[in-house]
C-alpha cells in the first residue's frame, strides 16, 4: 500500500474506467452547504485539476487548508485485487470549528462477489504539528449507489454493500503520530460501486494536523481444498465415461 503524507489522505485502486466516473472531494465548515474541492471527470485523478488549495487557503470558520488531493485506479482489476484510498492535506485552525470532508471515487467494477467474499480494511493516521487535541472520525463505505459526494448531487453511503462499512476514530495532539485499523468482510458486492469516505475533524484554536486514510479491498481466493475437490469430480466423471464405453 502507498504511504500518503498530508493532513488528510485518500487514494483509490480500481481498473478500466467507465463513462462518467469521477474522483471528487467536497467539504463543509460548521454545517454550511458543501463546497467542491475537486470534481475530476478522470476517475484516477491523474490528469486535469488534481489538487485544490495549492497554498494555505482560508475556507471559512477560522480554518485554513492546503494541498488536498487524491488518486484512484478505478475501475479495478479482476482476480485477487487490492484497492487503496489515500490523499494529502493540511488543516490549521485559529478557533473552534467542525470540518466535514467527503471523498468519492466512482465506477469500481473489481473486486466483486460472487465468486467469493472480500476482505475490507481501513486505516486512519493523524500527524499533528504541535497541535492542540483534535479528534478525528473516519467513516468508510463501499457504496453500490456509485454516488458522488454531498454537494455534487450524491449522498454519503446511500446503499452500502453487506459488510461494506468501517469506522475509525482517533485524537491527535502534540507532535506524536497515531494510527489505527478496522477490518471486516464483504459478503455481496455488485458493480459498479464507489469507494467513499467521510472525515469529521473537530478543530480548536491551535489545531494543526495532517490526516492519512486508506481503504483496501482484497478478493478472498477459493480454498485450495475446494479446487482440488472440483478437480477430483472432473476426474471421476472422465473415468466413469471411459468405463461405460468399455461395457
Amino acid at each position: 500500500m502507498k504511504n500518503v503524507v498530508g493532513l488528510f489522505g485518500i487514494a483509490f485502486l480500481a481498473f478500466t474506467p467507465l463513462a462518467h466516473a469521477n474522483f471528487a472531494i467536497t467539504y463543509s465548515v460548521n454545517g454550511a452547504a458543501p463546497s467542491t474541492c475537486i470534481n475530476n471527470p478522470d476517475s484516477t485523478n491523474g490528469s486535469g485539476t488534481t489538487t485544490c488549495f495549492s497554498s494555505l487557503t482560508a475556507i471559512g470558520g477560522g480554518v485554513t487548508a492546503q494541498s488536498w488531493s487524491g488518486t484512484s485506479n478505478s475501475p479495478g482489476t479482476s482476480g485477487i485485487t487490492s484497492f487503496q484510498t489515500s490523499s494529502d492535506t493540511t488543516i490549521v485552525a485559529t478557533t473552534a470549528a467542525t470540518l466535514d470532508i467527503w471523498i468519492s471515487a466512482q465506477n469500481f467494477v473489481n473486486p466483486h462477489t460472487p465468486p467469493g467474499p472480500i476482505t475490507y480494511v481501513s486505516s486512519l493516521t493523524l500527524i499533528p504539528t504541535a497541535s492542540t487535541a483534535t479528534p478525528v472520525t473516519l467513516a468508510n463505505c463501499v457504496d453500490e449507489n456509485n454516488a458522488l459526494p454531498p454537494g455534487l448531487g450524491g449522498t454519503f453511503c446511500g446503499a452500502p454493500a453487506p459488510g461494506g462499512t468501517l469506522n475509525n476514530a482517533l485524537t491527535g495532539s502534540g507532535s506524536s503520530s497515531v494510527s489505527n485499523n478496522a477490518s471486516g468482510l464483504i459478503t455481496s458486492l455488485t458493480a459498479p460501486y464507489a469507494l467513499e469516505e467521510h472525515i469529521v475533524v473537530t478543530l480548536s484554536a491551535g489545531s494543526h494536523i495532517q490526516i492519512q486514510t486508506s481503504q483496501n479491498l482484497t478478493q478472498v481466493p477459493e480454498p485450495v481444498s475446494a479446487v482440488l475437490f472440483g478437480t477430483l469430480l472432473v476426474g471421476v466423471g472422465i473415468f466413469r465415461r471411459r468405463r461405460l464405453k468399455q461395457i
